[in-house]
């Protein structure tokens, strides 16, 4: 009798810890879930980027333009589900594509609302601040997510030097200057002396090789 209601008893228990196992399996199986469309917004493109190089970002994007932020707004979609943030672009030169006026204004993903202390980041969408100049690779298609060409890639802050007042492009990802190098016949993975910035007139120059000279803009 006594065997018997310990063996009643051990299946009991492993019956309950099965149960707490597959409870257990269940709640990590429904967070990967949710961890993965966290990742992989309305849009279905995922927020891992691939890098590009500058002859690719040249060739995908319609526009290329020098700008200067005029402004920032970020509010709620129409449907009141994702944030929003609109940029006013201040258009100080063409590099690619056509443009005639002297304002763009581009919608990206994410934004900041401080009446409603809200903030949805977007892993891969760049920021911009009032003030700021820099060059943008564009894309003209109302389906895509971001209509930056490369997300973050295609965002290159200008800067201005204090002595000569030149104004210079930053190549954060490396893709300015390993086109230089290669170009001058350096291994594409060589390291690149010179710095990571290139002059706004080189960096025109560039994109006018890429596309066979065209686009060097007004």
């Amino acid at each position: 009798m006594r065997g018997s209601k310990g063996r009643k008893l051990f299946f009991a228990f492993s019956e309950q810890r099965r149960a707490m196992v597959r409870g257990l399996l269940r709640a990590a199986f429904l967070m990967t879930a949710v961890a993965i469309f966290t990742l992989l917004p309305g849009s279905g493109e995922a927020t891992l980027l691939r890098f590009l190089e500058m002859e690719e970002m040249t060739k995908i994007s319609d526009l290329i333009v020098l700008a200067k932020v005029g402004s920032v707004e970020s509010g709620w979609d129409e449907a009141h589900r994702r944030l929003r943030t609109r940029v006013t672009l201040e258009v100080q030169r063409v590099f690619l594509g056509s443009f005639d006026g002297e304002k763009l204004s581009i919608a990206l993903p994410g934004g900041f609302v401080a009446e409603e202390d809200l903030r949805q980041v977007i892993p891969g969408v760049p920021m911009f601040a009032v003030g700021e100049e820099a060059v943008l690779f564009l894309r003209n298609d109302p389906g895509l997510f971001c209509p930056i060409a490369g997300w973050i890639q295609g965002k290159f802050k200008v800067v201005t030097e204090a002595v000569s007042g030149r104004k210079m492009v930053l190549d954060r990802f490396g893709k300015c200057r390993r086109y230089v190098a290669r170009r001058n016949g350096a291994a594409k993975g060589e390291a690149l002396a010179g710095g990571e910035k290139v002059s706004v007139e080189q960096f025109a120059t560039m994109i006018g090789e890429i596309r066979g000279g065209k686009g060097l803009g007004k």
